[in-house]
């Protein structure tokens, strides 16, 4: 993991300080002449969804329910397509807290049609032209599965542009599923 870094969000500005690594703060200040804050807090997982979230309060004095990936998200991980890549997905989802699940280098702003690649049901095919040897997976987690992988991380690098090959293959996605998604700073037809 990189050296933690902390900055703010306009939402939060002045209360609460978000960390590269994943971690939130409150900032320590005065309320009503007693000092307040300076001190990490807890974040909670949803079971349903596997993400985490926090209740923080705004500077409308408020309470709102935050997804932590998209706080750190927005402080840290850059977002070249804002109108089309309005979600936050994991690249590896394998990874502990402890191990930088929520750590902007573990994040990427995608389309909502790049998050459905990653959890759900988009066909794809590993192929190595050296070899002529072609498989098709149903989609991600199928491949993750019958290749007997600890991870996908690789695999969506590979689709989404990022690297050449991964587990010997080069991938891409089925001829059936040709759209334009958007992964992190990266157009890519698909």
């Amino acid at each position: 993991m990189e050296k933690q870094t902390w900055q703010t969000i306009d939402e939060y500005n002045g209360l609460y300080e978000f960390s590269n690594n994943g971690r939130i703060r409150s900032i320590r200040h005065l309320v009503n002449d007693v000092p307040r804050g300076g001190k990490e807090l807890k974040v909670s997982k949803i079971k349903k969804t596997g993400l985490y979230c926090i209740r923080l309060k705004g500077l409308d004095e408020k309470f709102h329910f935050e997804i932590v990936p998209r706080l750190i998200a927005k402080a840290f991980v850059k977002n070249e397509y804002p109108n089309e890549a309005k979600f936050v997905a994991y690249i590896d989802d394998s990874l502990s807290l402890e191990d930088g699940l929520n750590s902007a280098e573990n994040l990427a702003w995608v389309s909502f049609r790049a998050k459905a690649i990653k959890d759900g049901n988009v066909p794809i095919v590993a192929y190595d032209s050296e070899k002529d040897v072609r498989k098709n997976f149903f989609n991600v987690a199928d491949a993750k599965e019958k290749l007997n992988l600890s991870s996908v991380n690789d695999i969506c690098k590979c689709l989404a542009g990022k690297e050449e090959k991964a587990c010997g293959y080069s991938w891409a996605f089925s001829e059936k599923n040709k759209k334009k998604i958007y992964v992190s700073s990266k157009l890519k037809d698909i």
